[in-house]
């Protein structure tokens, strides 16, 4: 076991590279079994094989491989959290917890107001009733489309680009 720092990350630097070789020779091995998989049918080979056996023997290492995949996921977020708290790596650090608290109220009330404007346009839109040659068309009830005032509310509720199915006129 590694007694210090400095020991510690050159071996784990070295376990990284060690992992980067085995990556790479399950790779090959992976695809040298998955070819002729492809390539044959369920006939037996010599040894008496068919492919449905073989499958079935890789099914039960799968399961092996997701646990080994979860456990490196759990070790680089582990690693990702002491990175974030480096006030060099990750200068939002930095910033004190009430200022980092405003800013999200901020983005917060901005979501907030997005969601109001989006619950109004819905209160005006309406669907035609379903019928079997429904397109999909939204109608907008009670409202000139050639009025000022309106353009001028569907140019800052509605973007265009974003909503072109909205607006045939």
């Amino acid at each position: 076991m590694a007694t210090t720092l400095l020991e510690a990350v050159t071996s784990w630097e070295s376990s990284i590279k060690d992992l980067q070789v085995f990556v790479e020779q399950y790779n090959k091995f992976t695809t040298n079994l998955i070819t002729p998989l492809r390539a044959q049918s369920n006939q037996p080979d010599i040894d008496g094989n068919t492919v449905e056996s073989i499958l079935e023997r890789v099914n039960n290492q799968l399961a092996g491989l997701v646990h080994l995949e979860e456990k490196l996921k759990s070790i680089r977020v582990d690693l990702n959290r002491c990175r974030n708290v480096s006030k060099n790596l990750s200068p939002v650090s930095c910033i004190p917890p009430e200022v980092l608290t405003y800013i999200v109220s901020l983005v917060n009330e901005e979501e907030e107001a997005k969601h109001r404007q989006y619950k109004e346009l819905q209160d005006i839109i309406s669907y035609p009733p379903p019928t079997s040659s429904f397109t999909g068309v939204f109608t907008i009830e009670g409202v000139d489309a050639e009025d000022p005032e309106y353009k001028a509310y569907r140019s800052r509720i509605i973007r265009p680009r974003h909503f072109p199915m909205f607006f045939s006129h």
